[in-house]
């Protein structure tokens, strides 16, 4: 062999090694930053883990793990355009999808209201896993869809001003307003679990003559003490309360917070007695959102005690003798294998309650049952737009049954979670789910029922009604039109901020931006968007360079949810400085 030629492989060979031995640790370094993400996920530092995945994409942005890593983080803290985008680039870069994946991606793509796209990640995941009562339900849902939006003239629904940038959630009667939590005097970055609203303080609002509640001034700091949970529970004359109190992190519950119920009462000079532990309270498990009869004698609550049928069940205890009796579960007509949440019992004997596990629109889903009719069949979803694709939750009624109040995550609102106002017109009403000849569904909440029977594993939506993708098309207008009220200006933009303070609103937080435009809404919040598309196709590409810039909290929006918007430009101290 010629020296040169021989000099030329070497160099070869020590090129093509080095590359290996790069390409080696770059794996190695890789790996082991995904793991130490998962890690900082499964510990519940939710933002180190964020972080660290996005460490990894800045050298490897093509790593499917990182961008599926980012995925299930973002779909547990309920941001689901995130949640999408993660795993539809995941997809897009190749990465190999386990059940589970396919299951929180639908998950995802239901928040966005992706029904179709939804239902086929759904089916995959389902075709190894019959025996999930969630995944059948969740496809029999989008096998019907059109009928969760059939009441949507009986809702009207309006966001309170009262509202901030953090978590404002569970709404109480109490006097001439309601008590709410909030989290507006904290520093919550991440919440991961909207069955538990922790470390949140309880405010209290009056009614103005709308109905709207008014400054909220702080409440009874005694209610709670490091942390705070869930709405409370007043009798009828306002001298007893039953409050949500966390008592302690259990190795039991996997470190979760464990939540106890605790009362006290009012004496005749308006004064709280100290809390006093309710009897119902454990050790292994945590009882927590209670709800009082008219009388006082009823309780109802959630817990995730042994013996239930899966997650939080909603249960019950009656006063006997001064004392609290022994609690029993609502059964399965109420109680499903996913979490039944924040019960309300109206004097009508009606309980209002939230479930993830129920047929619904995605999310937690608010429901109605009649308590005499535990032992039928009388599961009601109330329907858009008081349900949403995302989380709906803590519903309350005032005694006419004419106006309610609860808490969503959907997008549009100012903070994470926030207290909506729902108007009721009770000349149209719903009607419960399986009624009549999808009967046999209900029973998949039987523990000892086989829920692939009612699901066809093979193409099990154009098996049972041909037409869905029709009546998927509907939902989705309707969802539209609910979005977009106004004839002008139709289209979609991307939201990056809401503000109530837009003094404080500086041009630092729009680097790397261009044509960023505000609007002041009637409700007094300004909303900062960019650009302005003709499809939510468009709209998702630019949310997602959004992302790609760090704007993690942004989402697609209808352009016109507000008359107002989109016809305003840049304040002046913000049009002054070069945001590019």
């Amino acid at each position: 062999m010629p020296a040169i030629r021989f000099i030329i492989l070497l160099g070869v060979l020590g090129t093509s090694l080095g590359t290996l031995r790069a390409q080696d640790f770059n794996n190695r370094r890789t790996r082991k930053l995904n793991e130490a993400a998962l890690r900082y996920f499964e510990a519940k530092d939710v933002a180190q883990a964020i972080n660290t995945y996005h460490k990894v994409l800045v050298d490897f942005p093509e790593n499917g793990a990182a961008h599926k890593g980012l995925g299930e983080v973002y779909l547990e803290l309920g941001k689901m355009d995130s949640a999408h985008y993660y795993y539809k680039q995941a997809l897009s870069v190749g990465a190999v999808f386990a059940d589970q994946d396919h299951f929180n991606y639908a998950e995802a793509l239901l928040g966005v209201e992706e029904y179709l796209d939804a239902r086929e990640h759904y089916e995959l995941y389902f075709e190894n896993n019959k025996q999930d009562k969630i995944a059948a339900k969740r496809i029999s849902s989008l096998n019907h869809f059109v009928d969760f939006f059939l009441l949507r003239n009986r809702y009207d629904v309006q966001e309170l001003p009262m509202n901030s940038t953090a978590s404002d959630v569970s709404p109480s009667f109490y006097n001439d307003g309601f008590l709410f939590l909030s989290g507006r005097d904290q520093n919550q970055e991440y919440q991961l679990d909207r069955t538990r609203d922790t470390n949140l303080d309880y405010k209290f609002s009056n009614f103005d003559t709308d109905g709207d509640p008014g400054p909220p001034a702080n409440f009874l700091t005694s209610l709670g003490s490091k942390y705070s949970e869930g709405p409370v529970a007043f009798n009828s004359d306002q001298t007893v309360v039953i409050f949500t109190h966390v008592a302690e992190e259990s190795e039991t519950l996997g470190g979760d917070p464990r939540l106890e119920l605790y009362s006290m009462t009012k004496n005749l000079d308006g004064e709280w007695s100290k809390p006093i532990p309710l009897s119902i309270n454990g050790q292994g498990h945590s009882v927590a959102h209670p709800t009082l009869s008219s009388d006082g004698k009823i309780l109802y609550f959630a817990s995730n005690q042994d013996g239930g049928y899966g997650g939080m069940d909603i249960y019950r205890c009656d006063m006997r003798s001064g004392r609290w009796g022994q609690p029993y579960n609502m059964g399965p007509v109420v109680n499903t294998t996913g979490d039944e949440v924040y019960p309300f019992i109206h004097e009508d004997e009606k309980l209002y309650f939230s479930s993830n596990g129920h047929e619904g629109l995605g999310g937690l889903d608010i429901y109605s049952v009649e308590v005499d009719d535990l032992k039928g069949i009388g599961i009601t979803n109330l329907g858009f737009p008081l349900n949403s694709s995302m989380d709906d939750f803590g519903f309350i009624l005032d005694p006419s049954g004419k106006q309610g109040y609860f808490a969503s995550t959907r997008p549009g609102g100012l903070g994470e979670e926030d207290i909506y106002r729902v108007a009721i017109n009770n000349d149209i009403r719903p009607q419960p789910l399986f009624e009549e000849e999808l009967e046999p569904q209900v029973q998949m909440a039987n523990a000892e029922t086989d829920v692939s029977e009612f699901v066809p594993s093979s193409s099990p939506v154009v098996a049972a009604q041909p037409d869905v993708s029709a009546e998927m098309a509907i939902a989705q207008s309707v969802v539209a039109d609910e979005v977009l009220p106004f004839e002008k200006n139709v289209g979609f933009t991307v939201q990056i901020l809401a503000s109530a303070d837009p003094d404080g609103v500086k041009a630092e937080q729009f680097r790397g931006l261009s044509e960023v435009k505000y609007f002041e809404g009637k409700d007094g919040v300004w909303r900062y968007t960019v650009g302005v598309y003709s499809s939510r196709d468009e709209a998702q590409n630019a949310l997602g360079e959004l992302f790609e810039k760090g704007y993690h909290d942004a989402f697609v929006r209808g352009l016109n949810k507000y008359e107002e918007m989109s016809i305003q430009k840049l304040p002046v101290a913000l049009e002054t400085i070069d945001l590019d």
